[in-house]
């Protein structure tokens, strides 16, 4: 057994997974620390220390390290890991994984968010979206964007971190959302699953979940195709057999591409927002 006081939890966490052969599950990581670290108590914080050196993960922002605004390509001490969709920790590597940013947005609050996807050969590899990674969907986030996209891409995520955070606004459902959390703790904002990565994953008061996807800058064709696919990943996954799945697409506008397709789909529901934006003279 060892045992060190001097050394923070969180260097510990990645002295496992280096330990483990560089990829572990959380409960992995616990173990580890159960055999190798005294006291106990110190496998209890595992769960918290490892999403703070985690570069993808949205709830990082409220732990220590996780704090402070910057991208991951800085060698920053405290972005050392990467959680796959596997919901195993991995070695963080700029080069495979991405580049990934903490920023304060518009409302003042920090969020994470991808900002260069990895370096790798798009004639050969297909990422988990299911397309080759020079055609994502703009919306996410590029290594490169063209004019005009990089607006949508952050105006998306404002619109999901203030959504994530205001989900009684969400009006025309007849049920209250609140946001899904894992038994990893891992909150559902850009939730990553094998099928892809769901904006925001909510529970109703019904019970029942529901996958909202927020439809900024993509077609009305990939964004029924992405929450129909998140649903079946939800219902294979996470659901029970007396929980039901619905879909909850948001748009500025619902174009009748949209509405033709959501009405062949009765579990996909859709809802328009409105911004305001208004540039005034001053007197």
């Amino acid at each position: 057994m060892k045992h060190d006081p001097q050394r923070p939890n969180w260097q510990l966490v990645i002295e496992a997974v280096e330990a483990l052969g560089g990829c572990a599950s959380a409960p992995q990581i616990k173990q580890y620390f159960l055999e190798n670290f005294l006291p106990e108590t110190r496998s209890k914080n595992v769960p918290y220390d490892s999403k703070m050196v985690t570069v993808n993960s949205p709830s990082r922002v409220h732990y220590g390290g996780g704090k402070q605004p910057r991208r991951t390509d800085t060698n920053n001490q405290y972005d050392k890991l990467f959680l796959n969709e596997r919901k195993q920790f991995e070695l963080y590597d700029p080069a495979k994984h991405g580049v990934w940013e903490i920023f304060k947005n518009n409302l003042g609050t920090l969020t994470v968010t991808q900002v260069a996807e990895p370096e790798t050969d798009t004639s050969e590899i297909i990422d988990i979206e299911g397309s080759l990674p020079n055609e994502k969907d703009p919306s996410k986030g590029t290594a490169s964007t063209p004019e005009g996209e990089g607006s949508q891409f952050a105006m998306e995520a404002h619109l999901r971190d203030y959504l994530a955070q205001n989900l009684s606004s969400i009006s025309g459902l007849n049920t209250t959302l609140s946001l899904f959390m894992d038994e990893a703790g891992i909150p559902g904002v850009e939730y990553r699953t094998e099928a892809g990565i769901i904006d925001i994953l909510t529970i109703g008061t019904d019970n029942n979940f529901y996958v909202i996807e927020l439809k900024v800058g993509k077609g009305a064709d990939a964004v029924m195709g992405q929450v129909l696919r998140y649903m079946g990943w939800v219902r294979s996954k996470l659901a029970s057999p007396i929980q039901d799945v619905f879909g909850v697409v948001i748009a500025n506008r619902a174009t009748n591409k949209l509405k033709y397709a959501a009405s062949e789909t009765p579990k996909v529901m859709l809802l328009e927002y409105e911004l305001n934006f208004i540039v005034r003279s001053v007197e």
